[in-house]
């Protein structure tokens, strides 16, 4: 998976692309998978990540970090570019920490294969957060939260919302039980950044 986009507006492009199959060495376990920040130049030779974003908090085995990844504009509303990137089997721990601050709107129980999405906040010298400052979890068993848009708007205030594609998703019938990979779409509304060190934990869309 790859973007692109001149987060930093200094006149290089810059990539981000995800390897959901990589076993990287700071996760230890078979298809973590993991995403690397590239800025383009016109200097020729072996393009070299700016940043690799592995191992960071809930990265484990079999997440598929990096099935999609997006440059999804200002979602916190602090100036600078922020980026998504999914983990669509990646699932919701069973306790969170005390660093987590989960919405209000609370987390459904923990449930097989519903994927993540995982929100790092541009900085100013182009590169990112290497810790995410959101995450967000599936609600539906199997829902495996991959395709990401953003740069839109959808509310008018000021913060660029995300917007998410879950074709797997059993959805709830209304006459009853589940209708199996009926799929559904997402969206999460832009909101200001938790303090430094903390991670904002969404489920409710």
């Amino acid at each position: 998976a790859l973007d692109l986009d001149d987060i930093d507006v200094d006149g290089n492009l810059d990539v981000i692309v995800g390897a959901s199959y990589l076993s990287p060495i700071d996760v230890p376990q078979t298809r973590a998978g993991g995403a690397f920040l590239y800025e383009i130049t016109d200097i020729e030779g072996p393009a070299l990540p700016r940043q690799e974003l592995n191992g960071f908090r809930g990265h484990s085995g079999y997440d598929l970090v990096g099935e999609a990844t997006k440059f999804i504009g200002d979602f916190d509303g602090d100036g600078f570019g922020d980026f998504a990137v999914s983990a669509r089997a990646d699932e919701q721990p069973t306790s969170f920490s005390t660093i987590d601050i989960i919405d209000p709107a609370g987390c459904p129980p923990r449930r097989s294969n519903t994927g993540s999405v995982y929100i790092f906040r541009g900085q100013a010298d182009g590169t990112v957060n290497a810790e995410p400052s959101f995450v967000i979890y599936g609600e539906l068993a199997n829902e495996n939260l991959e395709h990401i848009g953003g740069v839109v708007d959808f509310n008018n205030d000021n913060f660029s919302d995300l917007y998410i594609g879950a074709r797997f998703a059993d959805t709830p019938n209304p006459n009853g039980g589940q209708k199996r990979d009926a799929g559904r779409a997402l969206v999460y509304r832009g909101r200001p950044a938790p303090l430094a060190g903390q991670r904002a934990i969404l489920c409710e869309p």
